[in-house]
């Protein structure tokens, strides 16, 4: 596939092994390319890193982060917090309640909920999701998480010291995630000025991969 092809194969959608942003409907071609390209290439920097969210989600998402900041996205708002679920809710109910909470109640989150449900491990494999829209200035405003799973080991005991089978039974079902928020602006001037260098590079792993 041809770096435009790829381009113009992720106009509704980017959709990755472990990354897919929704884009509004306000965002044009050229912020899709922008976002296309710079999240192609924090991908590949975190593997050519030996980085992998599913290994290391945390150092994955500092890696691409630091690789997106090179390219033209500055820094809105980041935060990492824990939450624990209310019993009784399942996994993919909790995972998804986090969603819309952290992205809104919004049509292009219902679709992207859609996306993931449709992916076999989710919401067991971490998973970095987002919105791009435009803001009121007109420029690309990324909001995204990324959400992990804790085992059951890193969640919090239940309070009562009981017999391990009768935490069993009596324990409703609590499910834990790691929540990662990133918002994010990109400097279009800035983009420009790195996008010939993305797209070279893009076709030169493209011509690698075809010699194989």
């Amino acid at each position: 596939m041809t770096a435009e092809c790829f381009l113009e194969s992720q106009r509704a959608v980017r959709v990755s092994d472990g990354l897919i942003f929704a884009f509004g409907t306000d965002v044009s071609d050229e912020i899709r390319d922008a976002v296309t390209l710079t999240s192609w290439a924090a991908e590949a920097h975190a593997a050519h890193a030996g980085v992998s969210i599913d290994g290391r989600p945390d150092d994955w998402l500092d890696t691409c982060e630091k690789t997106l900041s090179k390219l033209g996205w500055v820094t809105v708002e980041r935060a990492w917090q824990t939450e624990y679920e209310v019993p009784d809710e399942t996994q993919e109910g909790a995972a998804r309640r986090i969603l819309r909470q952290a992205l809104g109640d919004h049509p292009l989150v219902r679709g992207l909920t859609g996306k993931l449900q449709a992916l076999d491990d989710w919401p067991h494999r971490p998973c970095w999701v987002g919105l791009v829209e435009a803001d009121a200035n007109g420029s690309p405003l990324l909001t995204s998480i990324l959400l992990v799973a804790l085992p059951p080991e890193a969640r919090e005991s239940p309070a009562p010291a009981l017999l391990p089978e009768v935490q069993a039974a009596q324990a409703p079902a609590r499910h834990a995630f790691r929540l990662a928020i990133w918002v994010a602006r990109l400097n279009m001037l800035m983009f420009e000025s790195v996008r010939p260098v993305l797209l070279r590079r893009y076709r030169e792993l493209e011509d690698a991969a075809n010699r194989r």
